[in-house]
């Protein structure tokens, strides 16, 4: 039984499978236990596909240059923000059909932040999504399902996504 159900979702993804799985997980559960509860996380990373600009590294001894650090700021805020409005309406959706929904947004790892919540929020399951990535692809972008499986504190279901990044 899984009252506890955390879905990792992805900052970027516009058409959110994650969040539809895991909702309809907690609605099943939510049949037999009242006690059912979903989670909804996303972790802001700067990795190579996220969704905010990063500045290009400059060389040994120049600066970025106040021009690309607030380019940086005001991408980064847009993001934040972003995120936190999708988090807050697919929350809405699950509350209305009578979830009880809670969402965090943090900065750091994808996989690492999903297993640390996993176990301080103690998570029966937690559903996370895969972009299908191989070879290269994987090795270089990494692969946050795949660190989830190997280190997660409970049951995970990987949801299969579709996106452009995927086809190599």
């Amino acid at each position: 039984m899984f009252n506890k159900v955390l879905a990792a979702l992805d900052p970027v993804e516009s058409d959110n499978d994650v969040f539809h799985k895991a909702l309809a997980i907690a609605h099943i559960q939510s049949d037999t236990s009242s006690d059912t509860q979903l989670k909804l996380l996303s972790v802001l990373t700067a990795e190579i596909d996220s969704a905010f600009i990063v500045p290009e590294y400059s060389m040994v001894g120049q600066s970025y240059g106040v021009n690309n650090w607030n380019l940086f700021e005001e991408s980064y805020k847009e993001y934040q923000t972003n995120n936190m409005a999708m988090l807050r309406r697919l929350s809405e959706q699950s509350t209305e059909k009578g979830i009880h929904t809670g969402f965090e947004q943090v900065v750091g790892s994808p996989g690492h932040a999903i297993c640390e919540l996993a176990k301080t929020w103690k998570a029966d399951l937690i559903v996370v999504g895969s972009h299908q990535r191989k070879g290269l692809s994987e090795m270089i972008l990494g692969s946050v399902s795949n660190y989830v499986l190997h280190h997660a504190p409970c049951s995970v279901l990987v949801v299969h996504q579709s996106t452009s990044l995927s086809n190599p």
